[in-house]
């Protein structure tokens, strides 16, 4: 499996496309490190939204949630110190609400997603893709962990990374990112590694 996962990580960082996609990201959040400018907040969070496909529509809530958590509640202090009640806070309480239920989005994907790229060394990302890596991770007992919806808790996600990171010898959060996003790709058949097996 590090043979795997070491093959993974080569073909997300010889893909062309995919590298530029993360390049965009990266510089526009090492561009504007901070989020008590509304205007760069925007910026950062519409690059994601895009390019990451988070699929958020009202790009207005968040961006107003993202800048008043830095504003009023000293958000850039959390994510400079890689405090996980960084991914709590943007993932909920930003009024962005299912239509026929009211009840309000949960954007846990995004919320890593946001605080990776503001400090990479600290924060992991979640997302489907490495959803299913990390669940046949653990159905073929390379790693353990209670159930499936501790993935969806920011302390629980982490350390399981961190347990994957030290399994497998992977660099950081970024590469074992890497590995298993396209891992996770492979086992869905959205983008197929010949010789690897699923």
């Amino acid at each position: 499996m590090k043979q795997i996962l070491a093959r993974c990580i080569q073909e997300f960082e010889t893909d062309k496309a995919t590298m530029l996609e993360y390049e965009a990201v990266r510089r526009t959040f090492e561009g504007y490190p901070e989020n008590v400018d509304k205007l760069a907040v925007l910026l950062k969070f519409t690059i994601l939204n895009d390019l990451y496909r988070t699929m958020i529509m009202d790009k207005s809530k968040i961006a107003d949630h993202i800048y008043k958590l830095a504003t009023e509640e000293n958000l850039d202090a959390l994510l400079k110190s890689g405090n996980l009640d960084a991914v709590t806070k943007i993932r909920l309480g930003h009024g962005n609400c299912v239509i026929k239920t009211q009840k309000e989005r949960n954007f846990y994907s995004f919320a890593t997603k946001y605080c990776h790229f503001s400090n990479p060394k600290c924060y992991p990302i979640f997302d489907q893709y490495v959803e299913r890596a990390i669940m046949k991770l653990r159905k073929d007992n390379y790693i353990q962990f209670p159930y499936q919806d501790e993935l969806k808790n920011p302390q629980a996600f982490r350390d399981i990374i961190y347990q994957i990171i030290q399994k497998f010898e992977l660099e950081d959060y970024q590469k074992a990112d890497r590995a298993l996003w396209m891992y996770g790709q492979h086992l869905a058949g959205k983008w197929i590694i010949p010789e690897l097996p699923r």
